[in-house]
């Protein structure tokens, strides 16, 4: 609900509902199939899940990649190389996307 009110007032970017189809390239996948709109006003969810393939998606698969996929347990550091890879990849998205970037996690 929070991300939905941020998504509705601010110019952020999201990952929507089309890049949980192509885990491994969401960004290609954003780009490729609509990109991330500015969210709508009123949109509605249904404990947090969006509708719609342009909905906001809250891009677990993508956290597990640095994170881990055990969410009970996250590392309390990530190894330096993993972190630099996750820069790299949050720093292409806002340049791509040309606004600062909101995903829930």
């Amino acid at each position: 609900m929070c991300e939905q009110i941020l998504l509705g007032g601010l110019p952020l970017a999201y990952f929507n509902n089309v890049t949980s189809v192509f885990p491994r390239s969401p960004l290609m996948a954003c780009l490729m199939f609509g990109g991330p709109k500015l969210y709508p006003a009123g949109r509605q969810s249904y404990y947090g899940k969006t509708f719609g393939m342009h909905g906001p998606n809250d891009a677990l698969y993508l956290w597990d990649r640095w994170l881990g996929a055990d969410r009970t347990r996250p590392s309390d550091a990530l190894p330096d190389e993993q972190s630099v890879a996750m820069r790299q990849f949050f720093s292409a998205c806002e340049a791509e996307f040309g606004r600062p970037l909101l995903n829930k996690r």
